[in-house]
């Protein structure tokens, strides 16, 4: 049976965590140790974990982190990071399904949210109604990157000739 799931950080339960990591260290093989480090370093306490279990076993992780935009601190967007789906279970419809539910939970929140990601994913996020965003448009405050930016449920045409500031740490 298929469930997605949808808990705030501190809600978490060390089995679920420990679960997360594994699926993380199939991924980025830093080692557990290293795994459960960066989580507690850049996952915080009122960040989204988007799970998605197949017979209660975890193939499907994203994390919606809770940051802010520099104008105004109390102002949130999600930062959209680490969507990775159980090897044995990749190029078999999984993906579009935590996708799916993670633009469900952004838009049903009504927050903005952006991503980072490397050239050859943009049209696997445009199928999911992401958009380019420019590096002209968009100031990342304490992260320097080359990669490409997407934004989900942001008006870009509003802005002119603005730059957005968003903290990535924050």
């Amino acid at each position: 049976m298929l469930k997605l799931i949808s808990t705030k950080t501190h809600q978490l339960k060390k089995e679920q965590i420990n679960s997360i990591l594994l699926l993380k260290d199939e991924h980025w093989r830093f080692g557990i140790k290293s795994q459960y480090v960066n989580f507690k370093k850049n996952i915080f306490k009122f960040d989204i974990n988007n799970c998605l279990y197949l017979d209660n076993q975890l193939i499907g992780y994203t994390a919606l982190k809770k940051r802010s935009f520099s104008s105004d601190y109390k102002k949130k967007y999600f930062l959209f990071d680490t969507l990775i789906i159980k090897k044995k279970y990749q190029k078999k419809g999984y993906s579009e399904i935590l996708m799916n539910f993670n633009n469900f939970i952004i838009s049903n929140d009504n927050k903005n949210s952006f991503l980072i990601c490397e050239k050859k994913l943009i049209k696997f996020y445009k199928n999911f109604n992401w958009k380019n965003i420019s590096k002209s448009k968009i100031n990342f405050l304490d992260y320097k990157t080359n990669k490409s930016t997407m934004c989900y449920n942001f008006n870009t045409k509003n802005l002119n000739n603005k730059k957005i500031n968003i903290y990535l740490k924050k």
